[in-house]
């Protein structure tokens, strides 16, 4: 219907005659200028679009939340395992159920029930994974917490047995 309405309009500009070379020329400078457009308006929507992708890649990259994320859901070796049981403690999550032996879920769900999740504001400024000081692996987490205090965690004595978590030692939370 625009295209119509247009054609009309440059007829009646041309003198009515629209097969005039000054009309095929105004045609063509019309339809060359609605070409742009819908070309600007594209490469416009691409730019806000690159935009959108590339700050969602660095958000990802500085993110804590993302942080936590990846260290729950990339346990495809023991140490895997244990860093990824260390935070699903530390942030209350519900797989840290898929992780462990089914004897201990009493004890998660005690833990569950009493610890508040404690999660970063940051980045973390450190995480360590190490012999623990009986058996298993120790873990040692620290970073900003939510009211912009240090906060550390530690788990000692992680074992693992056939990728569960069979057991696991002193949970200390230190905020500062």
């Amino acid at each position: 219907m625009g295209r119509a309405v247009e054609k009309c309009n440059l007829a009646v500009v041309v003198g009515n005659r629209p097969n005039s070379k000054r009309a095929k020329y105004m045609a063509k400078d019309l339809s060359m200028k609605v070409a742009i457009e819908k070309i600007v308006k594209l490469l416009v929507i691409l730019l806000f679009v690159v935009v959108f992708i590339c700050s969602l890649i660095i958000w990802a990259g500085n993110s804590p939340i993302v942080d936590d994320y990846r260290w729950i859901h990339k346990r495809d070796t023991e140490l895997g395992l244990v860093a990824a049981f260390s935070t699903a403690l530390r942030v209350n999550h519900p797989i840290a159920y898929d992780m462990i032996d089914p004897a201990l879920e009493p004890r998660l769900d005690e833990w569950m029930g009493v610890h508040q999740s404690k999660k970063c504001i940051y980045q973390a400024d450190y995480f360590s994974i190490w012999s623990g000081t009986k058996d298993g692996k120790r873990v040692s987490f620290g970073c900003a917490g939510e009211n912009n205090r240090w906060f550390t965690f530690e788990v000692d004595n992680i074992i693992v047995k056939n990728m569960k978590v069979i057991d696991w030692g002193e949970v200390v939370e230190v905020e500062e």
